[in-house]
């Protein structure tokens, strides 16, 4: 998305950034689409919402992220969400 986000690390010419990027408006109306459609149906329950209300599949290497070790997966979502609460119980 083409945002002020940008504006410190941009090796390329703007122009050419300016091109490949939209502005923040198409990024919230691909969630106005999620919230909002009628197109968005519990038929979508788990699909994976593309930028310009495109659905497709969760790719692979997520779907190993999110299965536990014992399903088949790697875990990583569950460190990361165990390293997660490590971090913030400090501050809770």
């Amino acid at each position: 998305m083409k945002t002020y986000l940008q504006r410190h690390n941009s090796p390329m010419p703007p122009f050419l950034i300016k091109a490949m990027l939209k502005g923040p408006k198409s990024g919230a109306y691909t969630e106005l689409f999620a919230g909002l459609s009628p197109d968005a149906t519990m038929d979508h329950t788990g699909a994976f919402l593309l930028p310009w209300e495109r659905f497709d599949s969760v790719p692979d290497y997520i779907e190993d992220c999110l299965k536990t070790e014992e399903r088949g997966g790697n875990g990583r979502v569950r460190k990361f969400v165990k390293w997660c609460e490590q971090a913030t119980e400090p501050y809770l």
